[in-house]
């Protein structure tokens, strides 16, 4: 069995855990004339209705940005953003949601307070030439090959990716990705990718019905106080991905993980879960019984690596590892270590 990289896991855990150093800005409070006071220099401000900001648009405030190293922000005014967000810019670049709430964003607290809310409206169902990330409501990448699922056991795609990276710190604070392409799990409909990049997410949710997250090849990501939704394999990919003290929201049956492994060079590659909830969605059929009804996860190919650490759920299966059907892949490595609740 693989070891835990503890390592790997510990270092997230200590850059997570750091309070925010943007509540001031985040924060509308006493703002009658600049909305960015008391953000960095130079910060964007993007807002669907107040005149005072430069963006009505947040893509259009990420093209604006230097294509170079340097780090840059984006202040997010209260509203529904109807787009799809496009980060290959390879400087630290932060997205800030405005709220009153940054500092209280804990486990279930923060959920109620993400004003931003950006939702996209596409799902790979009927498209047969599409790819996975085709769907994506946030891309945080180099190029459009870098955060293709592709095929087979390795994720093979059609095109060489290649050899670049994109952003090197990329961090959201109290944003909503949704991908509204549907209300079942019918097809791919990802809210966020990451793949040759490294994020973080605080106090963010991500939902969706199938594939909502997506830690592609040479990706990284840490979820903190944040909120994953979904029914089938909606955390899932290649790369490393980190939820400390996040609820995972059950939208219908189905599994929570999917994973790929890869043996080609060493590294930490898995879904780590670490003091995180397991439960049934508030939006879920109020109809159904969900007790029972998810599975944590089913290897995407032999390597794969799965983590849950002092975790609670009342919605686990009897059954909670499943193979891949038809992949001829049995179960990867799964690790539970206690205090586990179910």
């Amino acid at each position: 069995m693989k070891s835990l990289a503890l390592g790997f896991v510990w270092s997230l855990a200590v850059g997570a855990s750091a309070k925010s150093i943007y509540e001031v800005c985040q924060s509308t409070q006493g703002k009658k004339s600049d909305p960015t006071a008391g953000c960095p220099t130079g910060t964007k401000y993007v807002s669907l209705n107040d005149t005072r900001a430069a963006f009505k648009s947040i893509q259009e405030a990420v093209l604006s940005l230097p294509q170079d190293t340097s780090p840059q922000w984006i202040l997010i005014g209260a509203g529904i953003y109807k787009e799809a967000i496009n980060v290959t810019r390879k400087g630290p670049t932060t997205l800030l949601g405005a709220t009153n709430h940054a500092d209280k964003c804990k486990c279930n607290s923060c959920l109620y307070h993400v004003y931003a809310l950006i939702v996209y409206y596409r799902c790979s169902k009927s498209c047969h030439d599409q790819d996975n990330a085709d769907t994506q409501v946030l891309t945080v990448a180099p190029n459009k090959w870098a955060t293709w699922t592709g095929k087979g056991f390795y994720g093979d795609t059609p095109e060489p990716v290649p050899n670049e990276w994109g952003c090197t710190d990329f961090r959201a604070y109290n944003i909503n990705f949704e991908n509204r392409a549907a209300t079942k799990a019918v097809g791919p409909a990802l809210a966020v990718g990451v793949a040759f990049a490294r994020a973080s997410f605080y106090g963010c949710t991500f939902r969706s019905y199938q594939d909502t997250v997506f830690i592609g090849k040479n990706g990284s990501a840490v979820f903190k106080g944040s909120e994953v939704a979904g029914s089938t394999d909606y955390i899932y990919g290649f790369g490393q991905a980190y939820f400390l003290e996040s609820i995972l929201s059950n939208r219908g049956p189905g599994r929570l993980t999917a994973w790929k492994g890869d043996d080609r060079y060493k590294n930490t590659n898995g879904a780590y879960f670490d003091k995180c909830r397991i439960a049934k969605s508030p939006d879920a059929d109020p109809s159904l019984n969900h007790v029972g009804t998810m599975g944590l996860g089913r290897p995407w190919n032999n390597l794969s690596t799965v983590a849950i650490m002092d975790a609670g759920s009342e919605v686990f299966a009897t059954t909670r590892w499943a193979d891949l059907p038809n992949s001829g892949w049995p179960e990867g490595d799964v690790l539970c270590y206690a205090p586990t609740v179910v």
